[in-house]
């Protein structure tokens, strides 16, 4: 993510980092349990306090974009949104000022299988299996 504007010479909220990059490829692919999350980080708050500074306006750091997986495999078994790429929320401008960082975008998820079940969020891009 971006970092945030600066009204008055201060600090602005740090931007969010983006998610990571999953690569898998195998005969068969199954996620339970825990889910896995490539999701961006959140932007930090501005920092009105570490300046000294008397005016308000600070912006909050904007989110990390979400990540991206590609599986590759003939059964693609996932549970219920165990496969995860959104993006960070931004951070809170200084003051109560209406300047929040913005969201990040979510990742991509493209999955190249005969059989998919299961769900991701945001919701896969399914391919054609050779």
């Amino acid at each position: 993510g971006e970092g945030g504007g600066d009204e008055d010479g201060g600090n602005p909220g740090k931007g969010g980092d983006s998610g990571g990059i999953l690569i898998l490829k195998a005969p068969a692919i199954t996620i339970t349990g825990t889910t896995v999350a490539l999701n961006g980080e959140g932007g930090a708050n501005g920092n009105q306090g570490s300046c000294g500074g008397t005016g308000c306006g600070m912006s909050g750091g904007g989110g990390g974009a979400g990540g991206g997986a590609y599986l590759v495999g003939e059964e693609v078994v996932l549970g219920s949104g165990k496969l995860a790429a959104t993006g960070g929320g931004g951070g809170v401008c200084t003051c109560g000022g209406n300047y929040p960082g913005g969201t990040g975008s979510v990742g991509r998820i493209a999955i190249r299988a005969q059989n998919v079940t299961g769900t991701t969020t945001p919701a896969h891009t399914p391919l054609d299996f050779p």
